[in-house]
């Protein structure tokens, strides 16, 4: 992995980018895919334009600079505005005074541990194909 890292460095920043977003994109699916599988179904929807949550589920890109891609997996919340009420329940509260709880259902991070080794395993490999295709065509020229 050491000899990839290197190699990774020493192609051109925006090239490094787009061989680390991609990896990192294609990676993370696996990780969207049991979140979604894992949200809770069937919940009742405040407003009538309201995703419901699974369909809610994203995996975008946030930041790419040097040596680092930062990508979320979350909750659009211009979709749905109560995943994170969901993932990590919350107090029913009316007139300053506490009368319930809603219990956590928790999706996300159960969706993260359960793949984060395969994904890693995965982000290597396409970050390995992605240097020497690169490397391949930046040799050629460019083409």
């Amino acid at each position: 992995m050491e000899e990839v890292a290197r190699r990774l460095q020493a192609l051109p920043d925006k090239v490094e980018r787009k061989v680390l977003a991609q990896a990192v994109e294609k990676s993370g699916q696996p990780m969207k895919a049991a979140a979604k599988q894992k949200a809770p179904r069937g919940m009742p929807r405040r407003h009538p334009k309201s995703t419901p949550l699974h369909r809610a589920i994203v995996f975008k890109k946030r930041k790419a600079k040097r040596g680092l891609v930062w990508f979320e997996l979350g909750i659009d919340y211009t979709k749905n505005r109560v995943g994170h009420l969901v993932e990590f329940g919350h107090r029913l509260v009316r007139n300053g005074k506490q009368y319930g709880v809603v219990l956590a259902k928790p999706f996300i991070r159960p969706a993260y541990d359960e793949t984060k080794e395969k994904c890693a395993k995965d982000m290597e490999h396409l970050i390995a194909a992605g240097v020497e295709r690169e490397a391949e065509k930046l040799g050629r020229g460019g083409h």
